[in-house]
């Protein structure tokens, strides 16, 4: 499985505090994952992505933005409370796991989903 980091950050422009957007740009991968804070702990997660090979791909935040060494540099999956590691619905899980996406036969991701337990302003801000 290909797993996909997010590095995120907020515009000047257009986006509030609830909201986020990731911008996907390397040489085969492209696409954006919104982020929109829907409750208290309720963010909507909608990824639009072409490049990926066919078939399931893990999808998780990591705990830094630093991509510089991919994986390496962007640290573990975001986990401010010391979970353990658990899929999107499990009780157990780091804040960052969430789950896989499934790219088409073409390659293309979309993808719409509420998330729980975590959200884009706080102790839990991803």
């Amino acid at each position: 499985l290909l797993s996909l980091g997010l590095l995120l950050w907020t515009a000047d422009v257009g986006v509030s505090e609830e909201d986020a957007i990731c911008v996907l740009n390397t040489t085969n991968i492209s696409g954006i994952v919104r982020f929109v804070q829907t409750s208290n702990w309720s963010v909507e997660v909608t990824a639009n992505v072409t490049g990926l090979p066919p078939g399931p791909h893990g999808f998780h935040i990591h705990q830094f933005g630093d991509i510089t060494k991919g994986c390496a540099s962007a640290g573990g999956h975001f986990n401010p409370l010391s979970m353990n590691h658990g899929g999107p619905d499990s009780a157990v899980r780091h804040v960052g796991d969430l789950g896989n996406i499934e790219a088409n036969s073409e390659g293309i991701v979309d993808h719409c989903r509420k998330y729980h337990n975590f959200t884009l302003n706080g102790t839990h801000s991803i």
